[in-house]
């Protein structure tokens, strides 16, 4: 995977970047009731994305009502996270005190920060949403939708501390827009900022403000009605909280500290980095960095659907996961993105479960035939009887039968641990037939039929039953040195693809270790000798207009070499310093100056 360096920067470093645009509809468009709103998503940040981030990778979505200070606060949590300040300065998020919103659509910081732990890999990836008031409803909770499915935390920006009858309705109506999904553990973990709050406080109105613990607070939050609506409107917004908190049961909340006054300027010159280390600061940053340190608790993003602690998605599958989204959020009114994100996780299951179990299943099926039955048929050293054929054909029927169901059993175990996380161990069998059936049911139904078409491959892999009639047709040959000679040419052709069965399953096993180990691939690039676009150290990302898969993947050292290097989306293995790297504005050939080793 790739990301950018700070000693060998790759392209030009830019801050905040746009990731998606609303298309602006026509005056005509906005009155047609079926008109469905439109987004754009920028296809270099989905670059960037792939070229610069590493797995897992955190996603902070900032979100909330106009002019609550979510651009400002998502500045905020650039800087900290970075240990020094950017040289020379980038472009942060843009941010105003004016009656209307600067943010429009979703902008994302494009350097990947890292973790503030230590023991913490991979990148950080920012989101600024554009403030709920200032768009349409569908458009807004569009982007809402998007925002939830993509990121780690849905970071919900308070000022002040209350989620009134505005935010709920609009997080009301893009939670509203998962009633009909299927697809498990899609939602991110919701968390309420609560801004210009050094402590959750209650205000009693006896004695004022009063420090009460953060489930107190939460707890008045999603309870807080008011007396200027009436007993029905009030009844809705309780069953709109109720709905929150049922669709999302873990809430969670920070509250930071009140913005300093020099931190206020929303001049692009202000130095943020150095102003947020003052000591007249201490207590606002300490709280910023222990509320940013909680957001980001969660771990890095899995893929969607999925719960297994550690089926992170990878850059270039999450640039291309974020594009198909925006693809369905554009088709309908009410998107479903069930049908996307079961692609994905199939996906997954088939290349790094099906393929090497389903080449393990022929080899073990071959093997029987070739060695077992047909050892015992060549040392009769004369055709087989009819009583004898049909004792040979039942014990290849019954070994079938036997090795198709504990194929399908580690197939359904691993689809239920490793890729949806179901169990919390991986099964190491089922007890019989009906117990396997049971588990695959509880599986999602696109699984369920996926398991179906590999049982119908499996029983359509007939080499082992040739084996056998190819061995009884060389045992009825009445010259007996045309017979060895016959038995000698199968017992090759047979080594040959057993030896080649073997071949692709150790190399399934070296790519899934390769994947599973993820060193991506760096190499040092001159500048451009035709664009002058500057040099620098890249991971090498196999693109989808050249990668069999037909989208981008990233590459990795192959077994550990330094010579050889694998893709994640094709599985392709090919050599390091036989690739052409390209220019990716100018599109023309780049001189690669140094190819980094495994070690390095």
């Amino acid at each position: 995977m790739a990301e950018q360096t700070d000693s060998e920067p790759i392209g030009e470093q830019q801050g905040c970047i746009e990731l998606i645009r609303c298309v602006a509809a026509t005056n005509k468009k906005q009155k047609d009731p079926s008109y469905i709103p439109k987004l754009e998503i920028n296809s270099k940040a989905l670059e960037i994305i792939s070229e610069r981030f590493e797995s897992p990778i955190s996603i902070i979505a900032y979100v909330g009502a106009l002019g609550v200070g979510k651009s400002k606060l998502a500045s905020l949590t650039v800087e900290i996270l970075h240990i020094t300040s950017f040289d020379p300065p980038l472009r942060l998020f843009r941010s105003g005190a004016g009656s209307t919103g600067v943010t429009h659509g979703v902008w994302m910081w494009s350097e990947p920060l890292q973790h503030p732990e230590e023991n913490q890999t991979g990148s950080i990836l920012v989101l600024d949403c554009e403030g709920m008031g200032d768009l349409d409803q569908n458009t807004g909770t569009n982007l809402y939708v998007f925002c939830m499915i993509m990121s780690t935390v849905f970071a919900v920006v308070l000022r002040p501390s209350r989620v009134d009858s505005s935010l709920c309705e609009r997080l009301y109506n893009a939670l509203h827009r998962f009633r009909d999904m299927h697809a498990p553990y899609v939602l991110p973990s919701l968390c309420l900022v609560a801004m210009d709050m050094p402590s959750f406080i209650r205000n009693d109105p006896t004695i004022g403000d009063v420090i009460i613990s953060k489930n107190d607070w939460l707890e008045d939050i999603f309870t807080n009605t008011s007396s200027t609506l009436s007993e029905q409107e009030n009844n809705i917004i309780r069953a709109r909280y109720d709905y929150i908190r049922g669709l999302l049961p873990d809430i969670d909340a920070v509250n930071i500290d009140y913005l300093p006054r020099p931190l206020m300027n929303n001049n692009d010159k202000l130095d943020i980095h150095t102003e947020l280390r003052k000591d007249a600061h201490q207590e606002f940053y300490a709280s910023l960095k222990t509320a940013v340190k909680r957001m980001l608790s969660n771990g890095g993003k899995r893929l969607p659907g999925s719960r297994h602690s550690s089926l992170f998605i990878r850059p270039a599958e999450l640039a291309a996961l974020m594009s198909d989204l925006i693809d369905v959020l554009n088709e309908n009114k009410m998107p479903n993105a069930d049908a996307l994100i079961t692609r994905y996780l199939l996906t997954r299951f088939d290349k790094e479960i099906v393929e090497q179990h389903v080449a393990e299943f022929e080899l073990k099926l071959l093997e029987y035939a070739q060695d077992t039955l047909g050892d015992t048929m060549r040392k009769r050293n004369k055709p087989e009887t009819p009583d004898q054929i049909k004792a040979t054909d039942n014990q290849m029927k019954d070994e079938r039968d036997r090795v198709t169901t504990e194929y399908l059993g580690m197939m359904i175990g691993l689809a239920r641990y490793q890729i949806y996380g179901f169990d919390e161990k991986l099964s190491n069998g089922y007890a019989n037939v009906i117990d396997q059936e049971k588990a695959l049911q509880e599986l999602p139904r696109a699984i369920q039929l996926k398991i179906d078409n590999i049982e119908k491959q499996m029983n359509g892999y007939q080499e082992p039953e040739s084996c056998i009639r190819m061995i009884r047709e060389n045992l009825i040959i009445e010259d007996l040195h045309r017979q060895q000679a016959e038995q000698q040419k199968l017992l090759e052709e047979t080594k040959k693809k057993i030896e080649s069965k073997r071949d692709l399953i150790k190399r399934e096993q070296r790519i899934n270790c390769s994947l599973a180990l993820a060193k991506p691939v760096r190499i040092g690039l001159a500048p451009c000798a035709y664009c002058g676009r500057s040099g620098g150290a890249i991971y090498y990302t196999h693109w989808k207009r050249y990668c069999s898969s037909g989208r981008t993947g990233n590459y990795y050292h192959y077994n550990r070499e330094d010579g050889r290097m694998v893709c994640d989306a094709c599985r392709a293995v090919v050599k390091i310093e036989d690739q052409r790297v390209e220019c990716a504005r100018c599109g023309e050939p780049r001189k690669v100056t140094r190819l980094y080793t495994f070690n390095e």
